[in-house]
């Protein structure tokens, strides 16, 4: 190769190199001034343990990603009006995808589709009726139910009444729960006792006149909350009521250890968190999606020490 060839060689491979330092330098540039995207995820509660675990995960989860988070919360636990309202509020606001946790209401349905066409839309614990197209980050709530009725069929007391607490105002979740519980305790006498959700010390007065009626009865509360306040009412009385329930905080597993609780069904809620949000950021960045199944197990006062249920019942330990 001739001396003036070699030097045609490295002006090209000079030009070249500075082009692609150019170039990178430019995308770097680009991606270092851009806005960060935007997800505001929409619940229902904000003061349980379930929820703050699921908020540890929403927000490992936008770290990894690389996304700003945003979190209301509904005055009103079951408002359809309120989280329709939110849900276009934060989509005009500018966000870029919103995680819901939709309260039990058919009038979500038309707001949620009309959403959808904006931006990504996940719906996390449950679904919304109707809407088939909606990406779900939740449990089998059903399956779950089962689960947690054929454990309490173990005790081999199959005419003993099942009574079943549930709230003035329930979620979708919890009313897929329910229709699980029911089909596993098919054949056993089941009564439904809807109970105040607002005040804690009339819910607490009206399960210890429960309790005082039917002390042999198997109790189910079909939330955490519920449950503390069942077993706060169980041991005010001293009764020897089976106490089952949905539901994870450290009261509970304090309750189980102590037999006050037989049983209750957990969700891997920070999971559930981190999926959800991982969801939002697939969908923004247009790749397939479809539901996710978070799992669930049902953990008796027998076996809350072992491995799997060690990794759900104490998630940051």
């Amino acid at each position: 190769m001739s001396r003036k060839k070699v030097v045609l060689f490295f002006v090209v491979l000079g030009i070249f190199c500075a082009f692609y330092l150019l170039l990178n330098h430019s995308v770097h540039l680009t991606q270092s001034t851009a806005s960060p995207r935007q997800v505001s995820v929409i619940c229902r509660s904000a003061d349980t343990e379930e929820w703050s675990t699921m908020k540890q995960g929403i927000d490992r989860a936008a770290k990894d990603f690389g996304v700003d988070v945003s979190f209301i919360t509904l005055t009103s636990r079951n408002s359809a009006k309120e989280q329709i309202s939110l849900l276009s509020r934060e989509i005009d606001g500018g966000a870029d995808a919103v995680i819901l946790a939709p309260v039990n209401s058919t009038a979500l349905t038309q707001p949620v589709y009309s959403a959808q066409e904006k931006v990504p839309v996940i719906a996390m614990q449950s679904s919304t009726q109707g809407l088939q197209s909606l990406q779900t980050v939740a449990c089998d709530n059903v399956r779950m139910g089962s689960a947690l009725a054929k454990e309490m069929c173990r005790e081999e007391l199959p005419n003993t009444p099942a009574v079943i607490l549930c709230g003035s105002t329930m979620s979708s979740n919890e009313e897929d729960f329910l229709k699980g519980l029911k089909q596993g305790l098919k054949g056993r006498p089941v009564q439904c006792s809807t109970l105040t959700d607002v005040d804690s010390g009339e819910t607490f007065a009206q399960v210890k006149q429960m309790f005082q009626r039917q002390p042999g009865a198997f109790f189910v509360a079909l939330n955490a909350e519920m449950l503390e306040t069942a077993a706060q009412a169980k041991q005010a009385l001293g009764v020897q009521a089976h106490l089952y329930g949905a539901g994870r905080s450290n009261q509970i597993v304090s309750l189980l250890e102590q037999k006050i609780v037989s049983a209750t069904a957990v969700s891997n809620d920070y999971n559930m968190g981190y999926l959800s949000l991982k969801a939002a950021v697939d969908q923004m960045e247009k790749k397939k999606s479809s539901n996710i199944e978070i799992n669930s197990l049902i953990i008796n006062s027998n076996d809350i020490y072992q491995p799997q249920n060690e990794r759900i019942l104490f998630p940051f330990v």
